[in-house]
């Protein structure tokens, strides 16, 4: 799907080896907020979301695991858990699943292994850091934009000169993102989609042009 991160195959043929297997439903989790899980995974196929609870109930997205990345629950690497940070498959997913204890042994022997893990954690971390910034815009619709350009980044795939988002977003996905309400999306995402900005296929979005789609940030 995206090819900003790239398929661990280390970390797969590891985790095909050692660890379990286990299909997960659309909808189902894979960590929930009080779960004190210590547990590695490994995305085989699928998509996982991941998200934050709030105090009020409701919940914030962080963003995606992909096919062929390995992560854990935050705070696994500690002995004790303050983490809100849940996994969910929004469709069908197979995963591999092993222990912290595993995992770090392997990091410690396997050269290629670590290094995989280490650069996934740098363009976490660079991920992260965009999701701040385009949270920092002014208006609306550069907060739109800005996420529209992060998704294309990170989760994109070039399509027909364009940029392909193939992550199934609705406006309430949107509203959830950029913390506005769904129908201040769909008034941002209208007008965009009438100068040509963006196209929508069902719950695909496709940027024609991503200089096009950058240019009102740098006003």
């Amino acid at each position: 799907m995206s090819g900003f991160f790239e398929f661990q195959k280390a970390h797969q043929k590891f985790f095909q080896q050692q660890g379990n297997r286990y299909l997960y439903k659309k909808g189902q989790y894979l960590v929930s907020s009080n779960d004190e899980s210590s547990r590695m995974f490994f995305l085989h196929s699928g998509l996982v979301e991941a998200s934050f609870s709030l105090s009020d109930g409701s919940s914030r997205i962080i963003g995606y695991f992909l096919p062929g990345m390995s992560f854990t629950k935050s705070g696994a690497f500690f002995d004790e858990y303050f983490s809100d940070i849940e996994y969910r498959a929004i469709v069908p997913s197979e995963v591999y699943c092993l222990s912290r204890d595993s995992f770090m042994q392997q990091l410690d022997k396997d050269q290629e292994f670590n290094a995989e893990y280490r650069t996934w954690l740098l363009k976490v971390q660079l991920l992260l850091i965009e999701r701040i910034v385009y949270q920092g815009q002014n208006t609306i619709k550069k907060k739109l934009l800005g996420w529209l350009v992060f998704m294309c980044r990170y989760y994109g795939t070039p399509h027909n000169g364009g940029i392909l988002i193939e992550i199934p977003i609705t406006q309430s996905t949107m509203a959830n993102f950029l913390h506005i309400t769904r129908v201040s999306v769909g008034k941002e995402i209208r007008k965009l989609v009438s100068e040509g900005i963006i196209q929508t296929y069902g719950k695909e979005l496709f940027v024609p042009d991503l200089d096009k789609l950058q240019q009102p940030l740098s006003k």
